[in-house]
């Protein structure tokens, strides 16, 4: 009776261990109609190892292409609480840099010739 208590313990704790090891699929993010063209744009934010990683795709090319973050600063309140996010980041075989600020209740993209761009959360995970 012990060794089956002793078994049911380890499986309890491995299955638990293999929830928390699947991987996160980050906050979506979307764009509609911002070029007058009727596609919607997606920003994909993902955490691996404690990095940034930032996907773009739009509703024309759903393939996901990973952005080169440049920098990703945070700034807090001086109360501590969560702040503004400022990433800087580019597309692979591009120098223009785009940033995607976000702050709470807000999240938008500066392209390189000044334009905002707005993002809404997408809440379909």
């Amino acid at each position: 009776m012990k060794k089956l208590f002793i078994l049911s313990l380890l499986g309890l704790f491995f299955g638990l261990s293999q929830v928390q090891a699947q991987t996160y699929p980050g906050d979506k993010y979307e764009s509609k109609n911002f070029y007058g063209n009727g596609i919607t744009e997606y920003l994909l934010v993902k955490y691996s190892n404690n990095k940034k990683q930032v996907f773009y795709y739009n509703s024309a090319r759903p393939k996901p292409i990973k952005l080169i973050v440049i920098s990703d600063k945070d700034f807090f309140s001086k109360k501590g609480s969560c702040g503004a996010n400022n990433t800087k980041v580019r597309f692979p075989n591009d120098h223009k840099v785009y940033e995607i600020k976000s702050a709470p209740g807000e999240m938008y993209c500066v392209h390189p010739n000044g334009k905002r761009q707005d993002y809404k959360p997408v809440n379909n995970y």
